[in-house]
């Protein structure tokens, strides 16, 4: 399936009233109308190719107004936008920009001190410039129509089995058609209110909570990065913005579920008829059920990848075959082949264009992505039973092991190590648990926080372990690899004696 993307973007574009509002960044109190919204990113655009020729403009921002702007911005250019989490550590922040060639780099107040060895320019800088509605909504849509959709647009940086992060190049033809195909699911459309809370550094808070409701003509709420206390005041900012979609991930749907006011929740869902699309991890089937009855909300998983964006989504009819494994019917374009062990390979209509740091064609099986997770599809539905790799999934961040495990040797605070993920049943999340072996010169004073301590300042807080434990050595197998099996089978019996 293959048809022309861009003339239905500038079709519903077209459509929009640019005068009517688009976005509200509830931290800044900033409103903004469709087109105060193109004339700031107009203005951004025109000060861009006018400082640089780079070819990668890199953001390394916290969400807010002023990030999701650059979106829009780069979208009216040729230009590619490289989206790199502040939270990550200035190792890791470096190690980036280290693969990224030709770069223009524009940072907020909260990551300058983190790469002061790189030519900088503050977001801060950039104002704004009124222009007509009548004359940006021409020129927005003349900037539109003679960008190649088919050229690099986004890279965004995903942690790899071996700690690498692997950057992932995508279009805005694939971004936009994999969105809009999602839409017609449910038939999203301009009576959508989308309340932003996830990263807006990974495709979560890009393709999910951005291009999703742009496309559909949408309004858009940004609530900044969900946190304990945007949990305590979920339903109040749901109803006080008119709220009504969220994309959201299980452990924040666990932590409102315990932080939240019920009655509030369930005004707010009945007012709103709020609907919930799930990522990032599995969604219990207990806990959904548990979760719209409390507050009558629905609540629909899905399951996708950085590098193929949407493969599958419950709907009503999917629902009904609901069990902790179901993530819902494959999505109109997506074809998909199941390996001999298992494994679920996918291809898209909508397939990221190439890694630009390792091989890609390793990644592939002829034209078949080859997505690390076991499945079994039957009537198209898809059950994801197990995953070939390892990268734990806590809080939508895909953690690497082997890059907490190289780190904590490095700290030279224990002998050996290993990390694995174990599943928390109480946030629906994983838990990073640490199994180490002692040193005869170990302090074990504290020893837990110290390891943390070294892991939030090499690799960042996203990387520190929930859990550790000390065996006299790490089991290793025949080939002198760590069995993280065993492991596994000593953590669970512990936690059983206990």
């Amino acid at each position: 399936m293959r048809f022309d993307i861009k003339s239905i973007v500038l079709q519903n574009i077209s459509r929009f009233d640019f005068d009517s509002d688009f976005v509200f960044d509830s931290l800044q109190k900033t409103k903004r109308s469709y087109a105060q919204h193109f004339s700031y990113s107009y203005s951004i655009y025109k000060s861009i190719i006018k400082q640089t020729d780079k070819e990668s403009i890199v953001c390394i921002m916290e969400n807010g107004i002023d990030l999701f702007s650059m979106f829009f911005a780069l979208m009216l250019s040729d230009k590619r936008i490289v989206l790199i989490d502040p939270q990550k550590s200035s190792d890791e922040i470096k190690s980036i920009l280290d693969y990224v060639k030709s770069k223009f780099i524009i940072v907020d107040s909260s990551v300058s001190e983190k790469i002061k060895d790189f030519d900088l320019i503050y977001s801060d800088v950039f104002g704004l410039e009124e222009v007509k509605s009548d004359k940006i909504k021409s020129l927005t849509l003349g900037l539109l129509d003679n960008r190649d959709f088919d050229s690099d647009y986004l890279l965004t940086f995903t942690s790899g089995t071996t700690g690498l992060n692997k950057g992932v190049r995508h279009t805005l033809s694939s971004l936009f058609l994999s969105a809009y195909e999602f839409n017609n699911v449910f038939s999203i459309n301009s009576e959508s209110t989308f309340g932003h809370i996830m990263p807006m550094t990974y495709m979560a808070g890009i393709l999910n909570s951005i291009f999703q409701p742009f496309i559909a003509g949408s309004k858009i709420v940004l609530l900044g990065k969900f946190g304990p206390l945007s949990a305590l005041n979920f339903w109040q900012n749901a109803l006080k913005y008119k709220i009504n979609t969220y994309w959201i991930s299980p452990g924040m749907l666990t932590i409102i579920d315990k932080m939240s006011n019920i009655n509030i929740g369930i005004e707010a869902c009945t007012e709103r008829q709020i609907t919930f699309f799930v990522g990032t991890a599995p969604l219990i089937k207990a806990f959904q059920i548990d979760f719209e009855n409390k507050f009558g909300a629905n609540l629909f998983g899905s399951y996708g990848l950085s590098e193929t964006l949407y493969i599958s989504t419950e709907n009503i009819s999917t629902r009904a075959q609901k069990d902790d494994q179901n993530v819902g019917g494959l999505l109109k374009g997506v074809e998909y082949k199941i390996s001999h062990d298992s494994e679920l390979l996918v291809k898209v209509p909508w397939m990221f264009l190439s890694y630009i740091n390792e091989n890609t064609e390793e990644y592939f099986q002829d034209e078949y992505y080859k997505t690390g997770d076991l499945a079994i599809i039957d009537n198209n539905v898809l059950s994801i039973i197990g995953r070939k790799k390892e990268l734990i999934i806590r809080g939508g961040y895909n953690i690497s092991p082997a890059a907490i495990e190289k780190a904590v040797i490095e700290s030279n605070l224990v002998s050996d190590c290993a990390v694995f993920g174990i599943k928390n049943h109480k946030n629906n999340d994983e838990s990073v648990i640490l199994a180490y072996s002692l040193s005869d010169k170990t302090n074990k004073d504290d020893l837990h926080v110290k390891i943390n301590s070294f892991i939030s300042d090499k690799l960042g807080v996203n990387y520190t372990i929930d859990k550790s434990f000390s065996l006299a050595s790490i089991p290793k197998n025949n080939n002198g690899k760590t069995d993280k099996i065993a492991l596994k089978k000593v953590f669970e019996n512990q936690i059983n004696d206990n």
